[in-house]
């Protein structure tokens, strides 16, 4: 039972997201066109547009708030669906825009689902209501949370009802003079929402039509805007104009906004009462930006002719599978010599820092930079970018007459930055009062702390001893203090009184130190090791100051802790991960991890509660691993690997392999080749280098596509570390190395390195986006963050117009639910979509037009009936009150998806397939195998021509499977019967588990040549006979249709494709009919 106040719109989004037609029931006529107010709907500006749209805000919140919703309500579904996964559908729901076939006021063409906000798109006009909240002890514009919590005996408890509700109206309108633009949509989507309007079956809308996109045509003379909505930056449409439009300026008028202003970096901001939003992002059909150049009142006027450049969402050019739209920016960094961006750090506005090295005398530096000008054989290099990477704030050379080099940088809450590195040269810049400004011989630490404006040193000195050190790792904590590690192979390296550790232990120890906020001292110093080679490479404090260090160790002594999660040396290097005490005087844990090869920590990140989680690379076959891991198998030589220990150190919480079938993270010399950061739930982000064509990508990932020699990549995990959430490449054709991560609080992330590619993809205002020469740095700045949380304004009602009522009395009453016989039950097949024929107003008659003429029989997606009942609330309701009713959902819908699966994607490669049919199915494949859950499902690919090929045993690799399914190349005859017993073969071998579910999907555009009938059915037969499930699927006209259906298990298991363009329909159908993906065809009757 729910016991609570919240959106109805919720489940009906995670409904949506379960299947591919919903019915969706509202109430009466008069409640579906949201706030009525005398009669008319629709929002409209009087002269005083703030006050009024304030109020019409307010309208919108006690509507929220209320029972008399005009969507469907929020009932309890069936327990097996579960809480969980209704609020990840939920959030997880894409942008689509609803069209009005008459289920609104005519004035509303569109309404978007899946975007934050409430948004219609009408001719003349785009409206977004927003909701915020705030609390005494919150902010302003805090986005308002419905979600229920779960009590402890299942049921959902009620929500706090304390908030301070405000809301806001936006009316955004093109200034086209005399100019009547028209509205059309663009990319029509497969799902289908029906309306269940009242109880009279002529006001009901069924089938209607969503879609990505539209198009505004004429908005200027010969000019039309594409506009699709994103669901994480609802405000940054894509508005595209031709580049060659005749056109000075265009202008928009934003209504409702307290003020409009533009920042230092060219970008338009709207003040409102909800908090501060970005303002629309227009772009020309090549990406080419327009530019805010004036604003009057509520009017901006755009030009193709920029102020000072900027494009946050600038794309550059990548292959058709990338996803370049989370690409903030990227960019070069450097001169015509070798340079490198050995570290990078997120700011807290979302500026990034870098930090590495440089032989370029032309590197680009900044007016009032401490240094200018190249001081030696190669220099430090520290600069800070803005936001959007549209120019660089400062850069600065830090170096004397030798080799100077940072390897890590960290920047502290007041915007100074710290860096760690190592150098030659004897005159290094120092200051006055730093604990050690003596070069003390071969290669030093220095420890640099940088002014925020980049202009002068705070401090800056030396750290080691006579013989040689590496600088591996920087972290700061609250105070300043600075905290570093690396590697020495001094025994006279300086230690404190009462460390740890005083003596070296033999050959190259590590080291760990502690200065003081200003410089001047060196609160401990300790070494750390064994009697043979111990390296660190990263460290991190927790809130109390005590350090973590990460490295790797060949010493089968290296001290260890009782209790640690693992004590013992495996062999030959293992990795060490030890936490000292706040004063560094003793260990609180230090244990290893390793196999039986050479193995590697190199980063590392600590949690709010103390857990720790590292990074680096491993040769080992038995690198020590956890269940329930993402990957526990080496694919390559050298593999990545991402580890978390709990809080005591006595537990390996999860350990995992990352890589492909080639090397990853492979070391080479002092670089770290494999990076970590951490955001704010524990979801661990790793950055390296991999020679991996079949890296471990996911479908949004910026580069799906390996570009040669080797790519820079970038790996997100989730906090448990069992399952990858997002993996990309970096690259061009050159070698490109990624050396560092970071993440802000925002979850962006920022990936630096060094490139050797001209063609590295850089974005259209990157600061630099021509290679320099010799190898140069790169910065990239990706927003890869968590989808954000449902706003409770996915409702199909108008935008209210104002109104000067200050309360309203509502009412709610019980309803009887109709018996379901009379309700017409909409089915999810593909055969027949309705295809509204439009005409040049808004009016809309639906003519369904069949698109896919079969399956003859209704697919079998379970089809479910749901009845609501609700207890009326007696009183009377304000503006800004919350009530409780209680409303139940029941039916008989069954909410798993069933069983794992083994399923062999069957191709016909014959000649006749040859272009289009093959890249169709292709594309139609692999987003049958992106619906998979890989694993536990296995997926095999298997073609045929004149023989059978088996491209991929049956496996749970994601990638393996794609990349035999794009490795199918055509010709030949058509021996259909050769890929049934090719997918019998494997369907009944021994990679087959037992418990899995098995289906063999087969495709062909053709007559079998070569081969009788007879022989086709008897291999069928076998594959029927052994309890397998055979889905056919025919492309084009010239297939035996009588036949395929005859194969198949079921006639309703064949499916005819009229197009190539149609397989990518289907195969998403048949993700849902073999239950690998979740499909529910739900009627919601009131």
């Amino acid at each position: 039972m729910l016991r609570n106040v919240f959106s109805t719109s919720r489940i009906v989004m995670a409904l949506l997201a379960l299947g591919l037609l919903i019915a969706v029931t509202a109430l009466s006529p008069a409640a579906v066109g949201g706030l009525q107010t005398d009669g008319d709907p629709w929002p409209t500006t009087s002269p005083d547009a703030s006050t009024d749209l304030q109020a019409a805000a307010e309208l919108v919140r006690a509507n929220q708030l209320t029972a008399d919703h005009s969507s469907p309500a929020v009932q309890e579904v069936d327990k097996q669906i579960g809480l969980e996964t209704i609020e990840a559908l939920s959030s997880n729901s894409p942008v689509m825009l609803i069209e009005n076939v008459g289920q609104w006021d005519e004035n509303a063409r569109f309404q978007v689902w899946g975007a934050r906000g409430t948004i219609w798109l009408a001719e003349d006009a785009i409206w977004l209501t927003l909701l915020g909240t705030s609390q005494e002890t919150g902010e302003a514009g805090e986005e308002l949370s419905v979600t229920p919590e779960p009590s402890s005996d299942g049921d959902l408890t009620e929500i706090d009802a304390s908030h301070d509700v405000s809301g806001v109206n936006l009316k955004i309108s093109f200034l086209t003079g005399d100019l009547a633009p028209t509205l059309e949509p663009i990319s029509l989507t497969n799902t289908l929402i029906n309306y269940f309007l009242g109880t009279e079956p002529g006001n009901w809308r069924i089938g209607v039509p969503t879609w990505s996109g539209v198009r505004y045509k004429n908005i200027i003379p010969d000019t039309d805007a594409d506009i699709v909505i994103s669901s994480e930056q609802f405000w940054q449409w894509h508005l595209m104009v031709p580049p060659d439009a005749a056109f000075g300026d265009i202008s928009i008028r934003i209504d409702g906004a307290n003020d409009l202003f533009v920042d230092d970096n060219g970008v338009l901001w709207l003040d409102t009462d909800v908090g501060r939003i970005p303002g629309p992002l227009l772009l020309t059909e090549d990406d080419s930006p327009l530019f805010v150049n004036q604003i009057d009142a509520d009017v901006v006027t755009f030009d193709v002719q920029p102020p000072e450049p900027f494009n946050p969402l600038g794309t550059p050019s990548m292959s058709p599978d990338d996803n370049p739209g989370e690409l903030v920016f990227s960019t070069f960094f450097g001169g015509s010599a070798y340079d490198s961006a050995n570290a990078v750090a997120a700011g807290n506005v979302g500026e990034t820092y870098v930090a590495g090295e440089t032989y370029s005398y032309n590197f680009p530096t900044t007016p009032g930079a401490f240094d200018p000008s190249i001081n030696g054989s190669s220099d430090i290099f520290i600069a800070k970018l803005p936001d959007f990477g549209q120019s660089v704030d400062f850069s600065t050379f830090i170096g004397g007459t030798n080799q100077d080099r940072a390897n890590a940088i960290s920047v502290h809450d007041d915007g100074t930055i710290y860096i760690v590195g190592d150098t030659s040269s004897y005159n290094y810049p120092t200051r006055s009062g730093t604990f050690d400004t003596s070069f003390n011989g071969g290669t030093d630490v220095v420890v640099t702390r940088l002014s925020s404006s980049g202009s002068s040193l705070i401090f800056s000195g030396y750290l080691g001893g006579s013989l040689g050190e590496v600088g591996g790792g920087i972290a700061v904590d609250a105070s300043g203090a600075a905290y570093v590690t690396g590697q020495t192979w001094s025994t006279d390296f300086p230690t404190s009184s009462g460390a740890f550790d005083r003596s070296h232990n033999g050959n190259t120890d590590a080291f760990v130190s502690k200065i003081g906020p200003g410089g001047g001292s060196l609160v401990f110093s300790t070494f750390l090791g064994g009697s043979t080679y111990d390296f660190a490479y990263g460290i991190a404090v927790d809130s109390r100051g005590a350090p973590y260090v990460v490295g790797s160790t060949g010493s089968a002594s290296f001290p260890t802790t009782p209790g640690a999660f693992n004590r013992t040396f495996a062999g030959f290097n293992d990795v060490f991960i030890t936490r000292l005490n706040p004063s560094g005087s003793a260990l609180e844990y230090s244990g290893l991890l390793g196999g039986n090869s050479d193995d590697q920590g190199q980063g590392i990140a600590v949690d709010s509660n103390g857990a720790a989680y590292i990074s680096g690379q491993t040769t080992s076959t038995n690198f020590l691993t956890t269940p329930g891991a993402y990957d526990r198998n080496r694919s390559g030589f050298w593999d990545g690997f991402a580890a978390k220990i709990s809080a005591s150190g006595g537990n390996l919480v999860y350990s995992t392999y990352i890589g492909g079938n080639n090397n990853d993270c492979e070391t080479s010399g002092i670089d770290r080749e494999c990076v970590i950061a951490l955001n704010d739930v524990g979801q661990a982000y790793i950055a390296g280098r991999t020679f991996s064509s079949d890296f471990p990508t996911t479908f949004d990932a910026f580069d799906r596509t390996y570009n040669g020699s080797e790519d820079g990549f970038m790996a997100k995990l989730n906090a448990s570390g069992s399952a990858l959430l997002y993996g990309s490449f970096f690259g061009g054709s050159g070698g490109d190395q990624t050396l560092a991560v970071a993440v802000d609080h925002t979850e962006s992330a920022f990936v630096a390195g060094r490139t050797y590619s001209s063609n590295f993809p850089t974005n259209a205002s990157a600061f630099d986006r021509t290679y320099n020469g010799s190898g140069d740095g790169f910065i990239i700045k990706l927003a890869v963050g968590a989808p954000p949380t449902p706003t409770p304004t996915r409702t199909p009602t108008s935008t209210p117009t104002p109104t000067n009522t200050s309360t309203r009395t509502i009412t709610p009453t019980s309803t009887n639910t109709p018996a379901n016989t009379d309700t017409p039950s909409p089915t999810s097949s593909p055969t027949l979509t309705p295809t509204p024929t439009r005409t040049t107003g808004p009016s809309v008659t639906n003519t369904p037009t069949p698109r896919l003429p079969t399956p003859t029989a209704t697919p079998d997606f379970p089809i479910c009936t749901v009845t609501l009942d609700k207890i009326a609330y007696p009183g009377t309701v304000g503006i800004n009150d919350q009530v409780g009713v209680t409303l139940r959902l029941t039916g008989d819908c069954p909410g798993e998806i069933g069983a794992a699966v083994d399923v062999a994607l069957v191709f016909d490669r014959s000649q006749s397939m040859c272009g289009a049919k093959l890249d169709e199915a292709q594309a139609a494949g692999q987003n049958f195998l992106d619906s998979m859950a890989l694993p536990p499902d296995q997926a095999s690919v298997i073609s045929f021509a004149g023989t059978g090929t088996l491209h991929q045993g049956l496996t749970t690799n994601r990638n393996q499977a794609t990349n035999a399914l794009y490795n199918i190349t055509c010709g030949g005859t058509s021996r259909l019967d050769a890929g049934l017993n090719k997918s019998f073969d494997e369907m009944t071998g021994p990679r087959r588990v037992a418990g899995h579910t098995p289906a063999v999907i087969l495709l062909t555009d053709g007559n079998p040549t070569g081969v009788y009938a007879d022989d086709v059915r008897a291999a069928a037969r076998r594959i029927r006979d052994a309890g397998i499930q055979l889905y056919t699927v025919g492309l084009g006209a010239d297939v035996n249709a009588d036949l395929l259906r005859e194969i198949a298990t079921a006639p309703d298991h064949y499916y005819q494709s009229p197009t190539p363009a149609d397989l990518m329909e289907i195969y998403t159908r048949l993700a849902g009919e073999v239950r690998i993906a979740p499909g529910f065809n739900v009627n919601l009757t009131d």
